[in-house]
């Protein structure tokens, strides 16, 4: 479910960021609404009281969106309306939380999307600030289980949740290979792509990567032939 941006307090990040500058893929919300409310069928949780088959978490998170998309739909009216829930939840995944990713300087991955829909952002950030690259290993059982239904229904990469915190590699460049420098923005998938080989090829010439989800500016990829 989203949960609430209170930890952000009034450091809100600029609406008029463009989109595109950090868009790594988008998330399929068919999948996160199969996962929040059965592909709709359970759309209020008494528990919580997150509502709608994209299960937003209370009426100031609906505004936050709503301001975003520019639009006034009621949180009273619209927030069992399955179409407006999708549009909402859509907008704060792929637009909202990829903002604030950026503001904080934190990799926009499947990852970071998911947690901060599911566990919060305010507690990504937190969990970044404490743990830098390793901050996944902070997460509760709850939203490491939500990455992996995602990973498995939506058909994505695998992710690699180690259970300590990662000792640090020393990369291995094989100088039988081309290379090529991560660029910001970057991921395998992209690069793959960018020279013409399938994605387990890249994965497989490049055994230092611990966690294919997870790839630095500036980090050495190796490029098989």
């Amino acid at each position: 479910m989203i949960l609430g941006l209170t930890f952000l307090g009034n450091n809100r990040v600029n609406n008029n960021m463009n989109f595109k500058e950090f868009l790594l893929e988008t998330i399929n919300i068919d999948v996160i609404e199969k996962i929040e409310s059965s592909g709709g069928k359970n759309i209020h949780n008494k528990k919580s009281g997150a509502s709608g088959s994209m299960q937003i978490h209370n009426k100031d998170i609906w505004d936050e969106i709503m301001k975003s998309m520019d639009q006034n739909w009621a949180w009273e009216k619209t927030r069992f309306d399955r179409g407006a829930s999708r549009a909402a939840g859509n907008h704060y995944i792929n637009i909202i939380i990829p903002r604030y990713l950026k503001s904080y300087k934190i990799p926009d991955t499947i990852e970071a999307r998911l947690a901060a829909y599911n566990w919060g952002i305010g507690n990504v950030v937190k969990a970044y600030r404490s743990h830098k690259e390793n901050w996944i290993t902070a997460l509760p059982s709850e939203t490491k289980n939500y990455i992996e239904k995602y990973n498995a229904l939506a058909g994505t990469l695998p992710t690699v949740i180690p259970t300590e915190p990662a000792k640090s590699v020393v990369p291995q460049v094989d100088s039988t290979m081309a290379t090529y420098k991560v660029k910001p923005n970057d991921n395998l998938d992209k690069i793959a792509k960018l020279h013409k080989k399938t994605l387990k090829t890249l994965i497989l010439a490049n055994p230092q990567i611990k966690n294919p989800n997870f790839i630095k500016p500036g980090q050495i990829i190796n490029i098989p032939a």
